[in-house]
């Protein structure tokens, strides 16, 4: 009997991320070194819930901090909620775990 490991959050929210779809809502900044979202609503209602058991805004932002996630202020990213942890990169998916 094999077991699938769950997937662990930096590895979901790669998935997220790499999500077409999702690009109006949550998306890399073109250097790939953070990622911003854009519409905290339709993150809460469209993504929160397909990919997580809580699904409250302020929960997620708590476990990017746990994770050692980092906000980046809006005058450095242009956007207000960017955040960035130096091993998790768009083109580096092998430091996401």
């Amino acid at each position: 009997v094999s077991h699938k490991r769950a997937k662990t959050f930096p590895e979901i929210l790669m998935e997220i991320l790499s999500n077409p779809d999702y690009v109006p809502i949550v998306s890399w900044l073109p250097h790939g070194k953070c990622f911003a979202i854009h519409n905290h609503s339709q993150f809460s209602s469209r993504i929160l819930p397909k990919y997580f058991r809580r699904v409250i805004f302020r929960s997620f932002i708590r476990k990017l901090n746990r994770w050692g996630f980092r906000s980046v202020k809006r005058s450095v990213s242009g956007f207000e909620s960017t955040f960035e942890h130096k091993y998790f990169c768009r083109d580096q998916p092998e430091l996401r775990s």
